[in-house]
């Protein structure tokens, strides 16, 4: 994954970007492979970036609800 660039122009601390980063490469390990033929990875990509720093930016720190944030994102699974 490329994780200098995902998360590159976010204003977080190296400790928030390592969280992200984290819970991005959780999500992909748990990605439905028939749902991300539905998309391109570059909108997946995309759409999972953008749901964990608006989460992150919303307070959310947890990385378990992170991952699962992302991969709503994708798959528009229901949460607890």
């Amino acid at each position: 994954m490329e994780q200098t660039t995902r998360f590159a122009t976010a204003a977080f601390n190296q400790e928030i970007l390592a969280l992200l980063n984290d819970a991005f490469d959780a999500a992909c390990l748990e990605l439905d492979p028939h749902v991300l033929q539905a998309r391109s990875w570059e909108v997946a990509e995309t759409m999972m970036t953008l749901r964990l720093m608006t989460s992150v930016a919303a307070g959310e720190l947890d990385p378990r609800r992170l991952k699962d944030l992302a991969l709503q994102a994708i798959d528009g699974r229901q949460l607890d």
